[in-house]
């Protein structure tokens, strides 16, 4: 029955049992309130797992989304190392039972940083710059070449081209030392050693990679901001590749290495670090988006 539509006035008094219609009313109109009240209820309680339900799915983006972005890149190598690029294209040639850790998808804006457990000889796209941090100490990329070797007790800092700067896990920003080419710097349990030469068979080795790469012929070739089409074009000529989907590159900039003599270096190089997957197919190269 329909309470809401009923009017006890409006019938007429002819039986008894409208001598009771003041009762009536108010049995009425108490069983409206009642209907009223279950109404607004149930409208609070549909509300209620609703603002529950959409917090839980915004949670749980949040959380997704954070994961998504805090991935951590980790190589760690046995018996042989292993050479990884980072995101701005530079090169880590990973030392044996070393580890590297990163954060790829954080590198353009906040993690900037390379945890080290081991030995690494990095090798930097000019004009990037990240810190590589051991239990020992902290080395800022100042330079291009450099390389590292954290032990349980001491940490070795050698550079070989540019400049690094190296500072001590316990120390004061003033406790920094900026190694220059050819210098090298030992820190033991927290305090630096003075900077000193690289010894002889550091360097009579570092000479031999170098001769050893000329002999190759691996010629290295520099970028600073160049539109990515153009480099595109020039992977084509030096590789005879046909890249597919190359409007893809547009509005893109590449700074970093191109290696002539590495053609899968130099694709996984270029277009990783502009944010561009890729497959290969024969001599065609399908360009598209990371996602």
């Amino acid at each position: 029955m329909d309470f809401e539509r009923i009017d006890i006035s409006s019938f007429p008094l002819r039986h008894e049992v409208f001598a009771r219609k003041e009762e009536l009313g108010e049995q009425l109109a108490l069983r409206r309130a009642e209907l009223r009240e279950a109404e607004a209820a149930a409208a609070r309680r549909f509300v209620k797992k609703f603002v529950v339900w959409s917090c839980t799915v915004a949670a749980t983006a949040v959380v997704l989304a954070a994961v998504f972005m805090l991935q951590v890149t980790t190589v760690t190598t046995g018996a042989s190392g292993q050479r990884v690029m980072l995101p701005c294209g530079s090169i880590v040639e990973v030392g044996a039972y070393s580890e590297i850790s990163y954060q790829p998808r954080l590198w353009k804006w906040l993690g900037r940083t390379v945890d080290l457990d081991g030995t690494a000889c990095f090798d930097v796209a000019r004009g990037n710059e990240f810190t590589v941090k051991t239990d020992l100490g902290t080395v800022s990329v100042l330079g291009t070449e450099f390389k590292v070797s954290e032990q349980d007790t001491s940490m070795v800092v050698q550079c070989f081209e540019g400049s690094v700067g190296v500072k001590p896990a316990d120390g004061e920003a003033t406790d920094e030392v900026v190694l220059a080419a050819g210098e090298e710097v030992v820190v033991t349990a927290g305090k630096k050693v003075e900077v000193s030469l690289i010894g002889d068979d550091d360097a009579s080795e570092k000479a031999a990679e170098k001769e050893e790469e000329e002999a190759s012929g691996d010629e290295v070739v520099v970028y600073r901001n160049e539109p990515l089409a153009n480099v595109v074009a020039e992977m084509e000529r030096r590789f005879g590749i046909n890249v597919v989907n190359e409007e893809k590159c547009e509005g893109i900039a590449y700074s970093g290495n191109f290696y002539a003599g590495d053609k899968d270096l130099t694709l996984e190089m270029v277009l990783m670090s502009c944010g561009l997957d890729y497959t290969v197919n024969g001599n065609d190269v399908v360009l598209k988006k990371i996602e």
